[in-house]
């Protein structure tokens, strides 16, 4: 039928036209953020912009969330109590017990090695020298880890107020090192062996370099060192200043390891404030042999650097290094070709350049590595209101994205995890898939009780019932502080040796579970009503037993979804002299758990095109399944592969995707499917 058709028509010389429908595929924008490209020729795999959904090597990734390790890192109130520098210590001992994580503030250093810290440590010992110095840059530092001749394991850490302090392994806190003339005690000597004390309160930086330990003095262009494996003697200037054409203090040392074509070696990074990178080769800087010299092997100006001290890090076989250029390597320096050429931050040094200059006079700035999720990250201060950012590039593809709304001051990864410090001494880790999961509040419950009966004992945190009551019985304490109304608690309690009868817990006036029996482990969550005072264990006449691990918490807040937005690259599939229409968008992506996503078209490079905010989904529970409604829809389920098509509108010569939504799951967008129409030359 359809060919007789068509032969009737051609009888009147009209041709049938062609499908006027077409349909493109955007790939996940794996390449990440690019800001270097023109908009008009940017690859598919690219991306305009993209927060919290990570390039990875299947697609999108979004990251994971951060919930509380620890809290109250807070002596005073008064002072500013962010944490800002995690310190993680390894031991060099296969017992793990001796390993350590260390938070430090403006007011000193926490040991928050334990999960869900209520109170942590103050790690100073009370005979240490006195930190004193709470304003910026108190708290941002940098450490090593360092063992000397003794086989004894140290961790120094020091930051531009509160000078050096040291940690030996399997000691109770942090104490300063002893500044003297003694053989033992840090020192400089002249030429008579005049002695005179170190400024140990001074060092504003520390670092190892082959054995030994090397410091900068606040406001100053030369560091010292010590000898071989040593933690303590006679230190001895090295001059840098005088090589720095560039000026400005002497910012840091760092370790890089390159293979310069005679094989492996380590080297020494000066690097000033005022731009100046000084490579330096050799094992022994008082070696004067032709054969054995320590001299400088290249110096190349970078653009000035942050106030910061922790603005290097070692990537592979690379050093990256931050600068007003962004981010520079050393091994594209030591070949003769240009900073800006190819950067590991090309892509986003548009952004990267202008971040650090407006920011360039504050000590937040930190690069580090995150090996257990592939990431490097770039830590830029906060200002005002503005939300929380960090530049993140996968190591794998050296693509970049930016998470958003991640409290973050300062960080490092510990045990195959990744910790954070935040705002009033509460320190992070990344995991899971919600934003701010907090910890439950501290143990109201105390043995402070208000009558003991005959037939109660109590032997540390057990609480025994003999069974001798003829009765109900109650043991009623008094609780450390009242109940906050219309907040949610959890009482919990465990049972053991339980002989017989029932057993349960009262709060004043507050509904309760019914009476169990049998030995286990008992909760129970209840909203107050009242500012209650007092809780009682309860058994019935025939109880017999023994309760404990007693506890009345404030639960903990179960965390948001996790936000997203991205928009793509702009493509034109029916070339750039023709309109197109978008009527429908899939959205491919794999999952496990729910998300609730937006998707537009955005066309001709509407860069600031606002994509309308959708429906939370839960924390707590998946929600139902939802059908697709044009540009919303819910995803659920276990973890496999989902494809939804949402419709479109608009007209314009090119088009992007941009997407918009939270998850409480680790999505991973694969790709959008397109079908458009296009006209002519409009």
């Amino acid at each position: 039928m359809s060919y007789q058709r068509k032969t009737t028509l051609g009888r009147y010389g009209m041709q049938l036209s062609g499908p006027t429908v077409a349909s493109y595929t955007f790939p996940a924008s794996i390449g990440g953020i690019n800001a270097s490209s023109s908009l008009m020729m940017m690859p598919p795999e690219d991306a305009i912009y993209t927060y919290n959904l990570m390039p990875s090597e299947y697609g999108m990734r979004l990251r994971k969330g951060y919930r509380e390790w620890a809290i109250n890192c807070v002596n005073d109130p008064t002072l500013n109590n962010d944490v800002k520098t995690i310190l993680p210590f390894e031991s060099n001992s296969r017992n793990l017990s001796f390993n350590r994580l260390f938070a430090v503030t403006s007011e000193g250093i926490w040991d928050v090695t334990n999960s869900g810290e209520l109170n942590p440590t103050l790690a100073i010992l009370p005979n240490a020298a006195a930190w004193t110095l709470n304003d910026d840059p108190a708290g941002y530092g940098v450490s090593c880890e360092f063992t000397n001749d003794a086989n004894q394991h140290y961790m120094f850490y020091a930051d531009g107020l509160n000078g050096l302090w040291q940690y030996v392994q399997n000691t109770s806190g942090w104490v300063q090192p002893v500044s003297g003339t003694a053989d033992t005690e840090w020192y400089t000597a002249d030429s008579s062996d005049n002695r005179t004390a170190f400024p140990v309160q001074d060092i504003v930086f520390v670092m190892v370099f082959k054995q030994r330990i090397w410091v900068i003095l606040e406001n100053d262009s030369d560091a010292y060192y010590l000898p071989i494996a040593s933690v303590s003697g006679q230190l001895t200037k090295f001059v840098f200043g005088a090589k720095m054409p560039h000026g400005g203090n002497l910012q840091g040392l760092y370790n890089w390891t390159l293979d310069s074509g005679i094989g492996i070696d380590d080297y020494l990074v000066a690097i000033s404030r005022g731009g100046d990178v000084i490579i330096y080769q050799g094992d022994d800087p008082e070696a004067a042999s032709p054969n054995t010299p320590f001299a400088a092997r290249g110096i190349f100006f970078i653009g000035e650097t942050p106030a910061s001290r922790r603005i290097a890090v070692d990537y592979g076989p690379d050093l990256y290094i931050l600068s007003t250029y962004g981010l520079v390597s050393l091994n594209i320096l030591l070949k003769g070709e240009f900073i800006t050429g190819e950067s590991p931050s090309k892509k986003i040094t548009r952004f990267l350049r202008e971040d650090v200059e407006s920011g360039k006079n504050s000590s937040a700035w930190q690069i580090v590595i995150n090996p257990s999720d592939g990431f490097l990250q770039i830590i830029t201060p906060k200002s005002g209101s503005e939300k929380y950012l960090q530049y993140n590039m996968n190591t794998q593809t050296q693509a970049w994205g930016f998470w958003e709304g991640v409290p973050i001051l300062g960080s490092n990864s510990f045990a195959g995890e990744y910790y954070m410090g935040g705002k009033d001494g509460v320190v992070y880790i990344y995991d899971g898939a919600a934003d701010g999961v907090t910890l439950p509040g501290p143990n109201k419950f105390q043995n402070s009780p208000v009558v003991v009966p005959a037939e109660w004992t109590v032997v540390g945190n057990d609480f025994i019932c003999d069974g001798t009551q003829t009765a109900e019985t109650q043991y009623l304490v008094d609780l450390v502080d009242p109940l906050e109304i219309g907040v949610e608690y959890i009482v919990s309690y465990s049972i053991k040796t339980n002989v017989a009868g029932e057993h349960s817990v009262s709060i004043g006036t507050e509904t309760m579970a019914n009476p169990s029996f049998g030995n286990g482990v008992y909760n129970h969550n209840f909203i107050s009503t009242s500012a209650n005072l007092q809780m009682a264990l309860v058994g019935n006449a025939d109880f017999q037993g023994t309760f404990e691990a007693v506890s009345l918490r404030k639960t903990g807040f179960i965390g948001t979804p996790i936000n997203f937005r991205l928009l793509t690259s702009f493509q034109a599939p029916a070339g750039h002299s023709n309109f197109s229409r978008v009527g429908f968008i899939r959205s491919i992506g794999l999952l496990a758990g729910s998300s609730s996503i937006t998707v537009k078209a955005v066309y001709d490079y509407d860069i600031s095109e606002y994509i309308s905010n959708n429906t939370p989904v839960k924390t707590k529970t998946l929600s139902t399944w939802d059908s697709a409604v044009w540009d919303l829809s819910q995803w659920d389920g276990s973890l496999e592969g989902k494809s939804f098509t949402y419709g479109a509108s608009g007209l314009g010569r090119s088009f992007a995707v941009g997407m918009q939504g939270n998850s409480n799951t680790r999505i991973n967008i694969l790709g959008w499917d397109i079908l458009f129409n296009s006209g002519g030359f409009l």
